[in-house]
């Protein structure tokens, strides 16, 4: 914003510029919309809770599917170069569903509508996961550590789940699935109160067999263990028929990729502040969701 008589006693000029011209656009703010007669237009700001999810720690905010900034930006704003939002989500998607693609306000892209499969002898009706993606910091397609249950079964809504305590299963599209690990309760009780707070209820795990995901270029059912980057390998753990290669990221990340048969089978991303201290804590981390399903 800008002011005619800010407290330092400038003449609230923007610096670098001799004269101001500041318009207001795609804006949440606080109070009334903003017109001063600047060539604002208040049509296009908003002036309401924006009814977001979280932070939690260090956790970035989402919208949920109730959130007056859904569908109410401009795409005219919207730079060409900018497919994106700040979780690497597509930028101008249908959010509302009202069959417009219309840019949301703020950073974040509430996803647009799952795209309905096609029914055959072995795809269900219900539809699956659009699973085109890569791993993007916290993010895996669009699926998001972090994220509350309630938020993500929101973004995944129009997809066939099952789903049992403390893990979500999906079909994904394409050739795969999608898991979504929560924590349960044995987890949940080897962690201290401040950790378990900021995790209770909320995406611990993604995992993914489809092929349309990559994580540094691994592939599912395509990348042959041989293949997969030697950084990606430096941590190996046997859990059952299964090798984990597990890297450690910022962020509180960590980078998962399940070799059977030395064919690359599920890529996926989880927290690792649940899987801190010695070699023994990370593979009752990777255990406790590979009994789930």
């Amino acid at each position: 914003g800008h002011e005619d008589d800010p407290e330092d006693g400038s003449d609230g000029e923007v610096f670098g510029f001799p004269e101001r011209d500041v318009r207001f656009s795609d804006l949440c703010v606080d109070g009334a919309p903003h017109d001063d007669g600047d060539g604002s237009d208040p049509n296009s700001n908003l002036c309401t809770d924006p009814l977001l999810v979280g932070p939690v720690g260090d956790e970035d905010v989402d919208q949920t599917s109730s959130s007056p900034t859904i569908d109410a930006g401009l795409n005219e704003l919207v730079p060409d170069d900018l497919g994106e939002d700040y979780a690497g989500d597509p930028r101008i998607t249908d959010g509302n569903r009202d069959g417009t693609a219309t840019v949301d306000m703020g950073a974040d892209e509430f996803p647009g509508p799952i795209p309905a499969a096609t029914p055959t002898p072995t795809q269900p009706a219900a539809g699956c996961v659009n699973a085109v993606g890569r791993v993007r910091g916290r993010s895996l397609g669009p699926a998001r550590l972090g994220r509350t249950r309630a938020a993500q079964r929101e973004i995944f809504r129009g997809a066939r789940l099952r789903s049992r305590p403390g893990m979500d299963k999906y079909c994904a599209s394409p050739n795969g699935l999608f898991r979504l690990g929560y924590p349960t309760g044995r987890i949940l009780s080897r962690v201290g109160r401040g950790l378990r707070r900021a995790v209770s209820n909320r995406v611990v795990l993604i995992l993914t067999t489809s092929r349309g995901t990559t994580l540094s270029g691994v592939r599912p059912g395509v990348t042959r263990s041989s293949e997969v980057p030697r950084r990606l390998r430096r941590t190996r753990r046997r859990v059952g028929k299964n090798t984990w290669f597990v890297t450690r990221t910022r962020n509180n990340v960590l980078l998962l990729i399940k070799v059977q048969r030395g064919l690359v089978r599920e890529i996926g991303i989880g927290d690792s502040r649940l899987a801190r201290g010695d070699g023994r804590q990370l593979k009752r981390y990777l255990k406790t969701w590979q009994a789930l399903f």
